[in-house]
């Protein structure tokens, strides 16, 4: 399984890899994409999001959803407790997306969150 294609002129595509994509946008931000199978059995797509020197902001974090997530789907972000923590990169923060399935409850109260 691999995450879809985005084509959008702003990030154009670096690189390819077996299960996505990494894409270098020309406002600075470098975002990978890829989809793998976790333990709870379903497939999840991964988009991890940096910048070089910066934790990506609010609007970017707003954008990359908007770009890079499907509008009809949730996505979430993790902090793991202090055993799992795992920092790469200093300025990278992460989307998790389920692909087929809905693990989550619906958080909004009255249609509103």
């Amino acid at each position: 399984m691999k995450a879809e294609k985005i084509l959008n002129p702003a990030f154009p595509v670096y690189k390819e890899a077996e299960d996505g994509f990494m894409y270098r946008g020309i406002n600075g931000l470098i975002v990978i994409q890829s989809v793998a199978v976790e333990d709870d059995g379903n497939p999840w797509l991964h988009t991890s999001f940096s910048r070089k020197s910066r934790m990506p902001s609010y609007d970017d974090m707003a954008m990359i959803r908007r770009i890079f997530i499907p509008q009809n789907k949730k996505a979430v972000m993790i902090f793991p407790d202090k055993d799992h923590h795992v920092n790469i990169h200093p300025f990278c923060l992460h989307f998790f997306t389920p692909m087929y399935h809905e693990p989550l409850p619906e958080f909004s109260k009255d249609g509103n969150l």
